[in-house]
């Protein structure tokens, strides 16, 4: 079935496997042996919604003791260049999963042989109970009986591997006599590739394990090998038997099938029946993907915050398909009906119309027409409504001290501006009025077909333009606003990004999202990504302009998926209250986060390396004891002379031992916690806090994702008091910083000591929550803290830095950490780190290097992990090459901390997307794996298996900065970038204010000193910039070209021991500091003078204050 432009595919369905000759199997497939096997070359991701890398192959024959399976799995392993010349691949931990199912087995239980890339192999019958599918339980009931009857051989070449095993009938209960069921899973570790080719639900990609074979393709033996594909969602299998099918890949359902899902909806109570099953099914998996492809989350861990039993599609589709395969129609019907009820329970809450995708355009109304415009000294007063009409609509524009225009209804949101400028009238007639303040300027059209249009000062580029078409209202009882839609004009090539942290895509373009605070962890590890622990209203367009709904509701952002030319913006409750800014993203997050709150800026210390790992990292280590473990790891860094500043100590309380070792190394100690209230936690405060005073968020439906727990509701008036209790003894030793967790479930029926409900605070929590942490550290620390949190609210980068949440420790996990870094950044959170390596599994060494390599250009390099992330648990080239990258952050740390104070006082990233640094190059709107750190560096991570990435260079000079080399732009390049190097790029005119060695490398121990220095590259045009030294010091830094050469000022900075020159393509001739000739030396020669060495120019000095140096050729 065609869905628009996209048809719905589907796998393989069932399978007939020809006879081979011999008994004995061989690997090469290109043997006689294999003439009659059955070829399985189409593999499919789990879910549908990743895509599948690298190809596999499986082919299967029979003969008279059993059954042959070769399966062939592409896979070119990297080299390693970390032990000098010798180059050693690296190892990428593979699996292939091969289950059978026979009648003689149980209805429910199947064998399954997993064969890993390096030989070793584990085979056992399993039971599983479909009662408990999908569920915490499931996991831990799975009844597996060890099978030894069988063998499994591995060879390996330079194009990948291969696994052959043999399955004797004996275990399977002998020669099948009918059909049975088979299925071949290959999963890629590092890549996240679970694939099938009959394609499996996204819960597998949680489990990486067959779990229901009813889901396996349908075999039988034959004379002849046959691979039939599926061609419907209920599928009628050779067998006779039918079968609810999920297709390869999530399609957006188009027009007509949205509004075949709200017919549906509306007919719910007329029961699924026999005849009707067949479309029913159809319709319900297309809804299923409407809703995963909207950013819905059918995992339990978010049950907690619906407002009714979750149902899980896949332990849908096994009941469903259960009964039908006993011939049970009935029951089948009774399941699917069980099924949709729940998905229209869903959608009515799910959507601000209550329909699929908000389709019934006929629920909306229109704000009528524009009947009367009232200018004030500081506001329009905007009249809308028909003649006669009792019921009107009012909106308020103004222009905030804080720039852009604001649109308000009558319901306003949380933040207000510290003030109004005054506007003027332009023009002013019965049709037309035309006002201005400052930059920015407001036109009217009146009538039944009005608009209103905004233009910056970028001009017509950054257009913002609302009329009678694109603004409507959804009213309920007494004319009461229930929902706000707004739809907005899309140019061709516009690229809109922001709208928090983002997993799937920096630009949304072609996406639609929902902004709704998630536990992100199933969407980033089996989900496809589009889910979010950071939801912000704020978003950008490189049309000129930016916008922030002041609303914490949920909101719907269709941008260009509908309506290839619309970005259409639905938000439920009454709140209408927009921030727009006509000008750059620098502008519009400028007075953003003048509104909402500057980043609340951490100390220089949060910017060197941490260590650290989750509780379960400590405690399950080799030592066995989570305080010995710490200290040891952080002991064994200091031998190996590898700096971090900071210790993430997760699991660990007032521990004296621990601090003490860490006191004496100069080491932040930093801890871990949640706001839910449990009362085994707080025996020490229960005399002077009666838990009659504990500031419990009140939720009727006491429903939390923890049990018998519940939220500390941080609008009570005792939770301060509450909080300083709880925190005193770990505050008391010292501890420096806390990760801020959790906090994303809060219920809709929850209701807040000021009044406030659920839906209005369930993306609204963090704010009062990261508060109230940064003035308890306040209190005790002063600014001696770091404090960071998972999720966000608008508004609460003014109290805490944020991390990335939990990621896979794989190149995907790596990818949408990466996309997310960058689009957090846009919205005002401009300190943000991920958990290198990943969060949860054990990273392949590729995975690792390149993310440490990436790491050490984020504003926080940081550890933290289910499992050791030191890097000695690979080998000791490993070792160097974490030793060399957080030395080179270390020389990094002032210009680190300069660009942490800019983004601080201005809300601009430290990670500039390149949407933003170079919004005139259209070709790199779109670019969402490079990025610029501070303003100087260019970053392009290897975040893919191979070590080949595409680099788009922006118009300018760019010197490499591990090799010198000097390149134009505006250029496209493929790069081939070896293990253990990060592309990295100068800008022309770059100003870094450095630590190095005495050699002046980079990627040296400072351990024995440190020299202060400048890198710079020689300037293009007149380049000034300011240098932070602390939050309230800066030096101007200026560099000037001149004819023959250029030159640098630097006005009442600090001392400075050398300047080290990328990037200049001639041959200097002299160099004069402050009017005086500098002697031409050697690198061997003590003393001061310049040099040239290798592609880098240097000069050793010794300036104080002010200085001017001009290099002339």
């Amino acid at each position: 079935m065609s869905a628009g432009s996209q048809v719905i595919c589907f796998g393989t369905v069932a399978i007939k496997i020809g006879p081979a000759g011999p008994n004995q199997a061989v690997f090469d497939e290109r043997l006689p042996y294999w003439d009659k096997a059955v070829v399985l070359d189409g593999f499919y991701q789990a879910g549908g919604g990743r895509e599948v890398k690298a190809a596999t192959t499986c082919r299967m024959v029979w003969h008279e003791k059993g059954i042959s399976i070769l399966v062939i799995c592409e896979d070119r392993l990297p080299l390693s260049p970390l032990n000098g010349e010798e180059k050693t691949e690296l190892r990428r931990p593979e699996e292939i999963h091969v289950a059978f199912h026979t009648n003689s087995m149980g209805f429910n239980t199947f064998l399954r042989v997993k064969v890993g890339d390096q030989g070793d192999s584990v085979a056992a019958r399993k039971t599983v109970h479909p009662e408990e599918l999908g569920s915490d339980e499931h996991r831990d009931s799975r009844e597996e009986e060890p099978v030894t009857d069988y063998s499994s051989q591995v060879i390996r070449d330079s194009t990948g591997w291969k696994a052959l095993i043999e399955i004797p009938w004996s275990i399977l209960g002998g020669k099948p006599e009918t059909f049975f069921g088979t299925q071949v899973m290959r999963c890629r570790l590092h890549t996240e590739e679970n694939s099938t080719p009959f394609p499996l639900d996204l819960y597998v990609n949680y489990t990486r394990e067959l779990y229901d074979p009813l889901m396996f393709m349908e075999a039988s033996l034959a004379e002849e090998p046959e691979n039939r594909i599926g061609q419907t969602m209920l599928e009628t299998l050779p067998s006779g038997r039918r079968l609810w099918q999920r297709p390869v890949k999530l399609v957006w359902p188009t027009n007509e099938e949205r509004h075949l899902l709200a017919d549906l909806q509306d007919n719910l109570a007329d029961p699924t029946s026999p005849d009707n099953l067949e479309i029913r099914l159809h319709l319900a998996g297309r809804w299923q993907d409407l809703l995963t492809l909207e950013g819905f989350d059918f995992f339990y861990n978010m049950a907690a915050s619906y407002p009714w039993p979750l149902v899980e599609p896949w332990r849908a589709r096994h009941l469903v398909n259960c009964a039908l395969a006993q011939g049970d129609a009935a029951s089948a019907c009774v399941e699917a009906d069980r099924f949709l009820q729940f998905l229209g329970k869903a959608s009515r809450w799910w959507f601000a119309d209550g329909t699929p995708g908000n389709i019934q355009e006929n629920t909306w109304s229109s704000v009528g027409s524009l009947l009367q415009v009232q200018i004030e000294e500081y506001s329009a007063s905007l009249t809308f409504g028909s003649e006669g009409q009792q019921t009107k609509h009012r909106l308020t524009l103004s222009f905030p001290q804080e720039g852009g225009v604001r649109l308000t209804g009558d319901h306003e949101g949380y933040f207000h501006p510290c003030g109004l400028t005054k506007l003027s009238v332009i023009e002013r007639s019965a049709e037309l009025t035309q006002i201005r303040s400052g930059p920015y300027t407001v036109t009217f059209i009146s009538g039944p077909e009005w608009s209103l249009d905004i233009i910056g000062s970028t001009g017509k580029a950054g257009r913002v333009s609302i009329n009678y078409n694109s603004l409507r209202l959804l009213l309920g009882e007494e004319g009461l606003t229930k929902a706000v839609d707004l739809a907005l004009d899309l140019r061709e090539k516009e690229e809109v990004f922001g709208f928090g942290e983002r997993f799937d895509a920096f630009s949304q373009r072609g996406n639609i999202l929902t902004l709704w605070q998630r536990d992100a962890w199933e969407g980033c590890f089996a989900g496809i990504r589009n889910q979010s622990y950071k939801n912000i209203p704020f978003f950008h367009s490189s049309n000129g302009y930016s916008l922030f709904w002041n609303s914490s509701y949920r909101l719907r952002a269709d941008v260009g998926k509908a309506e290839t030319e619309k970005l259409r913006l639905t938000i439920h409750g009454p709140v209408l209250d927009l921030y727009v800014w006509p000008d750059s993203p620098q502008k519009a997050l400028e007075g953003y986060t003048h509104l909402t709150g500057k980043p609340l800026l951490p100390p220089k210390w949060a910017f060197e390396p941490w260590a650290g790992g989750g509780g379960s990292r400590w405690k399950e280590g080799p030592l066995k004891n989570l305080t010995k473990e710490m200290i040891g790891v952080m002991d064994r860094f200091e031998r190996e002379d590898i700096p971090h500043s900071a210790l993430y100590a997760e699991g660990a309380g007032p521990d004296e031992m621990l601090f003490a070792e860490m006191n004496k190394k100069k080491i932040k100690v930093l801890t871990w916690d949640f706001s839910v209230i449990i009362p085994s936690m707080l025996e020490a405060i229960a005399e002077s806090f009666p838990e009659a005073d504990w500031p419990l968020l009140d939720n009727p439906e006491s429903k939390t994702f923890f049990s018998n727990v519940n939220y500390t509701d941080f609008t009570h008036p005792r939770a301060m008091e509450f909080y300083r209790l709880r925190w005193k003894p770990r505050l008391d030793i010292g501890f420096a910083g806390t990760m801020i967790d959790f906090g994303d479930v809060v219920a809709d029926s929850a209701i807040f000591h000021d009044g406030r409900r659920g839906q209005e605070m369930h993306n609204f929590y963090y704010y009062d929550y990261t508060k109230a942490y940064q003035r308890m550290f306040e209190e005790r620390r002063g600014d001696d803290f770091v404090l960071f949190q998972r999720g966000a609210a608008a508004g609460s980068q003014a109290h805490a830095g944020c991390f990335a949440g939990d990621h896979p420790s794989n190149f995907p996990g790596m990818t949408a950490a990466l996309r997310g870094g960058l689009t957090i950044a846009t919205c005002g959170f401009p300190f943000w780190g991920s958990d290198i390596g990943g969060y949860d599994g054990h990273p392949c060494e590729e995975v690792y290097v390149r993310w440490v390599e990436w790491g050490t250009f984020t504003p926080f390099m940081r550890f933290h992990g289910t499992s050791p992330r030191e890097p000695w648990i690979y080998n000791e080239a490993t070792v160097q090459l974490y030793k060399k990258y957080a030395w080179i952050r270390e020389n990094l740390l002032d210009y680190s901390y300069s660009a942490a104070v800019h983004a601080h006082h201005t809300g601009e990233p430290m990670m500039v997307p390149m949407a933003m640094a170079f919004p005139n190059y259209p070709e790199i709107l779109s670019c969402d794996d490079q990025y610029l750190y501070g303003s100087d560096l260019m970053i392009a991570p290897v975040h893919e298996e191979g070590g080949c990435r595409r680099l788009q260079l922006p118009p300018g000079k760019w010197t490499h900065l591990w090799s010198g080399k000097t390149t134009c732009g505006p250029e496209d390049i493929q790069l081939e970038v070896p293990l253990g190097e990060i592309p990295v790029y100068l800008r022309s005119g770059a100003t870094l204010p450095v630590r190095l060695s005495e050699s002046l490398q980079l990627g040296e121990s400072l351990s024995q000193g440190s020299l202060d220095a400048w890198i710079l590259t020689p300037p293009e045009a007149k380049i000034e910039q300011v240098r932070w030294l602390d939050r309230d010091c800066s030096v101007q830094v200026t560099l000037v070209p001149v004819v023959g050469g250029f030159y640098m000022e630097v006005t009442e900075g600090r001392a400075v021991q050398a300047l080290v020159v990328y990037g200049m393509e001639w041959q200097a001739k002299e160099i004069v500091l402050n009017g005086t000739a500098v002697p031409h030396i050697t690198a061997e020669t003590s003393g001061n003078g310049w040099y040239v060495d290798e592609n880098r120019t240097i000069l050793r000095m010794v300036a104080t204050g002010s200085f001017r140096v001009e290099f002339m050729g």
